[in-house]
């Protein structure tokens, strides 16, 4: 058998790490317990999956990657309607408008196809998700198969074979558990040995469908956490068995956690009873996902949105603000923090963010972190895209011979380490463009930590202090957490 890393990235959507116990995940816990966990992880913001798959997949953050939010406005896409990144027309629409450029930079599946290696992505996600994971899949004739949405999968005779072997997809659940005993039998039985990648991305999209119809700590929820550990086990049988080599290494990371939705608002009502034009047709256009929302002017009107921050203010309903950058902290708009605090300053980027107030009060089943939130989303589900500490904070652990053991490392690491640490691993060399770091401290005959250190930046609102907390490993910046006081 040869020594060759074969590494498998397991992606729980939606996991919100202080929810992973003996209970509910022991597979999942243990594995935590005996190899390296990074309990000061962060997502990227916004706390979104398509945002986030799109930061694992790239190495780098929005304001790098382009895609900053799961819905947004761009003037150049889809006749200048908001772009939904989950749906696969829309992923086609922006790929043709930028020539499939629609990732503005260097990711993982290029890097690797580049050295001669071989990547697959197999996700029960969006279309969406499953291609921001590796956007230039098909250029490079990598395997990318999306089990909610097949007719997003590629290549096209590959995907056919796959779902003649293990189709039809099973129904979606919630919790999810057929088809994402579906998902790991289709990668074991199916890409795997007929591809035999070098890595390979397994997006699972519970709890997260889970946590948002069924709610933080119901026994919905219970049970999702439950199958996704089943379905772990399986994976770690996998490679003991020695099917994947004698060198498998595994990442197991989330691309955000979530809040309980404590009360609904509903925003365009709201700013059009304050006195402001809302609408595609008229002078500012409002996209929400969550309880983050994105404001542009349709016609650059910096006073108007001046007015428009200072209307947001005064909905009870509305926290931190940001605009483009002013000094590094303040942005442009008086009262908003720098949208550079975010890493989400890019040419589509919003003129002003705003997020819904939340707070760490416990739910129905005593789980903590509810909010405002805007949508269909039903009573008593749960939600993300803000910067909530359980939002940011997700879940990064690491096991194999290539790692340490029995280590919990408190150096910040995030999302955007996924790529270089998985190049890394195979002996390359992270490309220039990526923006996040190999996780040093986690390999094995490691013993000291990079250097780090901790930031807080606040700014006087209208509604209060906003302040970010972020943080620095080796020149790599990390969000953990915003709130308003």
């Amino acid at each position: 058998m040869t020594d060759k890393p074969v590494l498998l990235v397991v992606v729980l959507d939606g996991m919100r790490r202080d929810l992973i116990d003996h209970a509910n995940m022991p597979v999942l816990r243990r594995f935590m317990d005996q190899g390296v966990d990074c309990p000061e992880s962060s997502s990227v913001f916004p706390s979104a999956t398509r945002v986030n798959s799109a930061a694992l997949g790239s190495g780098a953050t929005p304001g790098r990657n382009g895609i900053i939010s799961n819905k947004y406005f761009d003037p150049g896409v889809a006749g200048g309607r908001m772009i939904h990144t989950g749906l696969f027309p829309d992923i086609e629409a922006a790929e043709a408008a930028y020539d499939g450029g629609y990732v503005t930079t260097t990711t993982l599946g290029e890097a690797i196809a580049e050295a001669g290696l071989r990547m697959a992505v197999v996700s029960s996600g969006s279309a969406g998700t499953t291609h921001l994971v590796n956007p230039r899949a098909a250029k490079n004739g990598q395997p990318a198969i999306c089990l909610r949405d097949w007719d997003a999968s590629q290549p096209d005779d590959f995907a056919k074979r796959m779902l003649t072997r293990f189709g039809p997809v099973a129904a979606e659940g919630k919790p999810n558990s057929e088809r994402m005993v579906q998902q790991t039998t289709m990668f074991i039985e199916g890409v795997f040995p007929e591809y035999q990648p070098d890595v390979t991305i397994l997006w699972y999209n519970d709890p997260d469908l889970t946590f948002h119809h069924k709610g933080l700590g119901s026994p919905e929820a219970n049970s999702a956490l439950q199958a996704l550990d089943r379905e772990f086990s399986r994976l770690l049988d996998w490679r003991d068995s020695g099917a994947g080599g004698e060198n498998v290494q595994i990442l197991v990371v989330s691309d955000h956690g979530h809040l309980t939705a404590r009360e609904r608002v509903t925003v365009a009502p709201d700013l059009k009873t304050a006195g402001f034009s809302i609408g595609q047709n008229d002078d500012t256009l409002v996209g929400a996902i969550g309880y983050m929302g994105a404001i542009r002017s349709l016609n650059d009107d910096q006073k108007h949105l001046e007015r428009l921050a200072a209307g947001l203010a005064e909905q009870p309903w509305c926290g931190l603000m940001f605009s483009a950058d002013r000094n590094g902290v303040e942005g442009v708009i008086p009262g908003t923090l720098s949208r550079a605090l975010l890493s989400n300053d890019h040419q589509r980027s919003a003129d002003l963010y705003y997020i819904m107030r939340s707070d760490d009060r416990l739910n129905a089943a005593g789980v903590d972190g509810t909010c405002f939130f805007q949508g269909d989303m039903p009573d008593g589900g749960s939600i993300h895209s803000g910067l909530h500490r359980r939002e940011m904070n997700n879940l990064m652990a690491f096991g194999g011979s290539a790692f340490r053991q029995n280590h919990v490392s408190e150096v910040p690491t995030g999302i955007i380490d996924v790529a270089p640490t998985v190049l890394h691993l195979l002996g390359l060399k992270a490309p220039a463009a990526m923006e996040g770091r190999v996780v040093t401290e986690a390999l094995h005959g490691n013993t000291e930590d990079p250097v780090h250190k901790s930031d807080q930046f606040s700014v006087e609102g209208r509604a209060g202090v906003m302040t970010i907390q972020r943080s620095t490993t080796n020149g790599v910046g990390y969000i953990h957490s915003g709130a308003i006081s």
